[in-house]
């Protein structure tokens, strides 16, 4: 897209709408050189699409996470933090590699087993878009499990105003997360194409309202989809 179609973007928004274009145009003019030279370059022949739906307006200096786990182990899964210690500031229970939005940018990382608070960098979307309340993910498979497309996956989209890593924090944790309480992480085939959509077959449907607080719209999950395709 061109400057000047970017700069008329930013001219019709307003609020927190407009800070979140404006970070996501700096990354896009500028940060190309900041990233570092990755070893491979994604084949996309095996795609993964991501796109989820808040209330009302993503925040840029909110936390968005993709959180996967490949164990093959569908009785444990990615939860969200809510309690004391907080695990890694966002995420508990069991994932294995995450995506994380903030600040206009998205970022392919691995758990380090050897320090959970230093996630290892995979890499970067093949297609990263935003809009008001909407963010769409596409990765490439093959790039983003370093051990292998596995079979079946664990996967909860995790929301959070801020990464806790006081022990002695005493506020609210404010957060949402697939599911009522956040903890109906889904379990999915990534053996072939197939698309699964919010409350589709076995799906537990997302709605609006049970974000921690309730007034929490900016993190109140409302839609989600997630499309597979296996090229070979």
């Amino acid at each position: 897209m061109k400057l000047s179609k970017y700069i008329a973007v930013v001219l019709a928004a307003k609020g927190a709408f407009a800070l979140f274009i404006l970070t996501a145009l700096a990354m896009t003019i500028y940060g190309c050189a900041r990233y570092p030279e990755l070893p491979t370059k994604p084949s996309g022949i095996n795609r993964l699409t991501v796109r989820f739906e808040v209330a009302e307006g993503l925040k840029p200096e909110a936390y968005y996470f993709l959180a996967f786990d490949d164990d093959d182990d569908s009785l444990d899964g990615p939860l969200p933090a809510v309690v004391k210690p907080f695990g890694n500031g966002w995420g508990t229970g069991s994932f294995t590699r995450f995506i994380e939005i903030h600040l206009g940018r998205a970022t392919l990382y691995e758990v380090n087993p050897n320090d959970p608070y230093q996630p290892v960098l995979i890499g970067y979307p093949i297609e990263f878009e935003l809009s008001a309340n909407t963010a769409s993910i596409t990765i490439d498979m093959d790039t983003f499990f370093t051990k292998g497309i596995p079979n079946t996956v664990d996967f909860n989209i995790i929301a959070v105003d801020e990464i806790i890593l006081n022990p002695d924090y005493q506020g609210i944790r404010s957060y949402d997360a697939l599911g009522p309480r956040g903890n109906d992480y889904v379990t999915m085939s990534l053996r072939s194409t197939a698309e699964y959509r919010n409350g589709h077959g076995f799906v537990i449907r997302e709605i609006s309202g049970d974000a921690v607080p309730v007034d929490a719209d900016h993190l109140d999950i409302v839609d989600w989809s997630m499309r597979v395709v296996r090229g070979r």
